[in-house]
Parts: C-alpha cells; sequence; structure tokens
C-alpha cells in the first residue's frame, strides 16, 4: 500500500498494528523500510529494531556513515511504546553513494571460537 512519496514510519506503524495480534507476544519482527525518491536523491528511512543501514562513498567527507533512526521491533508493543519510540529520517544521496544494508543476523554471526562478528567489523568491511 506504499505510494510515492509515502511515510515510512507510518508504515511501520500501520504493519505492527496489522502484526501485533497474530505475533501473539511469542515472536517479533526486526524491519527496516526505505523509500527512495530517485529524482531528488533523498532516502527516507524508518527502522524497527533492525540494524542501522550504512552509507558508504570515498569522495564524502566522511567516508562512513550510520544512518541512525529510532525504533524498536514489531510485535512487542501494540502501540503506545512503540508508536513514540519510531523515528524517521531522511538523508540525502549523492553519486557514488553506496547504500549498505544488512540484518542483525550478519552481524551477530559466531565464529567457532563464539565472538560475534559485531558492527565494528561490518563498518570496516563497507
Amino acid at each position: 500500500r506504499l505510494i510515492r512519496g509515502a511515510d515510512p514510519r507510518a508504515a511501520l506503524i500501520e504493519i505492527n498494528r496489522e502484526m501485533f495480534s497474530d505475533l501473539e507476544g511469542r515472536t517479533f519482527v526486526a524491519l527496516l523500510l526505505a523509500v527512495l525518491d530517485l529524482p531528488s536523491m533523498r532516502l527516507d528511512v524508518a527502522r524497527a529494531g533492525l540494524s542501522a543501514p550504512l552509507l558508504v562513498n570515498p569522495a564524502r567527507p566522511e567516508p562512513l556513515v550510520v544512518l541512525h533512526t529510532d525504533g524498536m521491533v514489531i510485535g512487542i508493543d501494540k502501540g503506545p511504546v512503540f508508536e513514540p519510540a519510531l523515528g524517521r529520517r531522511q538523508f540525502e544521496l549523492a553519486p557514488g553513494d553506496l547504500l549498505a544494508l544488512f540484518t542483525n543476523g550478519a552481524v551477530e554471526a559466531r565464529s567457532h571460537a563464539r565472538e560475534e562478528f559485531g558492527l565494528e567489523r561490518m563498518h570496516a568491511l563497507t
């Protein structure tokens, strides 16, 4: 139901309301919703518990930018806590930008020695 110019935060709020009763407090969903407007080169992001995406471009003053937005996972609160905790941010993109999206499982993966891969390694990898 998302359409051009849609608000990803509002969409995540609707998704949480729809899924809350189905999940019955037994599980949760981590989700990131980003809307890319190519003509304006603007990325509109809302994040429900998933790792923050990375914006990578060696030509930028900061070659690695973490696109932080507030948010909690879907399904553990019907709305009174979820909705105020959920943020939305817009980011201006530039030619040469690479958007790195990854799941929490990528950074929580463990080696044979039980060492977590971690965000620092993910940042260094990009």
